[in-house]
């Protein structure tokens, strides 16, 4: 029960970055690349948003790179929240 209950929080906790960078009215390419140079705990959950903001940019045209990278944030929060979901009721 108490394993299942950290597990939950975590990913709970894991998710907020990714519904964060989704939900955001600014969009700055500076922040992230802030938040991974100054060090702590932000910088391993930062880490994959600014990994994934990179593929977008390499990948998709300037006005379409940011919709995408929305899109891919908010759908990885939904995943963690749903694996939130399944260990607690699953488990």
């Amino acid at each position: 029960m108490f394993v299942k209950l950290i597990m939950c929080l975590l990913l709970l906790a894991l998710s907020y970055p990714a519904f964060s960078d989704a939900l955001s009215k600014r969009f700055d390419d500076k922040f992230f690349n802030t938040l991974l140079w100054e060090g702590g705990t932000l910088t391993l959950i930062t880490l994959p948003s600014v990994a994934l903001l990179w593929c977008c940019k390499k990948i998709f045209k300037p006005r379409s790179y940011q919709m995408v990278f929305r899109s891919v944030a908010f759908l990885f929060g939904l995943l963690l929240v749903s694996g939130a979901g399944g260990v607690w009721f699953i488990g």
